[in-house]
């Protein structure tokens, strides 16, 4: 029996392990994985998973995962011996044979890390210009989206990869980088020559430069 796992009965926890053996079942659209070696830790927004007080390394553990869930579960590749980041509740159960134990019953994995690298990767690689409806329509609503639902997890973030302290500092940077990008749209829609320089400016391909470069002046001056 998993006796360190009683104390714990029924709290959220994080979990690490290896994929071992797999088997699915197409009745239920489920599959069951052997996970090799779990070790369990006591959830801490503040805190890395490696840095987390453990509760209990196992031997092992199966889990019970939907298909449809599958592609959330944090793992470089489904294969033997991967790696695999879970997180789920302690539950107590009676086997077949009426023995009891405890395990771990997989809860619906959060995607607010990959959410986040998605929309980062996005405001990168997007253009200022050619990608302004994103900007202004999309990403503007969804950095604040995921800074809300960030600040509403407690201690149930999946923090195997990042803390609460870096995902908000990732986060507001983002909204700080859409803001700025969104102040540069604006003022090339709002803009109107007011000299021969900017008339020949506004006139040349090189004219995004020159808004990036004399934006911030003309703001400065209360145009």
């Amino acid at each position: 029996m998993r006796t360190s796992l009683s104390k714990h009965l029924n709290e959220f926890v994080l979990c690490r392990g290896w994929i071992g053996v797999w088997e699915d079942f197409p009745y239920s659209k489920t599959r069951r994985i052997t996970v090799n070696q779990p070790t369990i830790t006591k959830p801490n927004k503040r805190l890395l998973f490696k840095d987390q007080e453990v509760i209990s390394t196992e031997n092992h553990l199966n889990l019970f995962v939907k298909f449809e869930d599958l592609i959330n579960y944090d793992t470089r590749f489904f294969e033997l011996n991967e790696p695999i980041h879970f997180s789920g509740m302690v539950e107590h159960y009676t086997r077949k044979d009426g023995s009891n134990d405890f395990g771990i019953y997989a809860t619906k994995q959060s995607t607010i890390v990959f959410e986040v690298e998605k929309l980062k990767r996005a405001i990168v690689d997007c253009n200022t210009f050619g990608d302004k409806e994103f900007l202004i329509n999309y990403a503007y609503n969804k950095v604040q989206e995921l800074i809300e639902s960030v600040k509403s997890f407690d201690d149930c973030l999946p923090t195997f990869h990042q803390t609460y302290d870096d995902l908000m500092k990732s986060l507001l940077d983002i909204d700080e980088t859409i803001k700025k990008r969104i102040e540069v749209i604006n003022y090339y829609l709002d803009f109107k020559p007011v000299n021969r320089e900017e008339r020949r400016a506004l006139q040349s391909k090189h004219f995004r430069k020159y808004v990036k470069k004399h934006s911030k002046k003309r703001h400065t001056n209360g145009f």
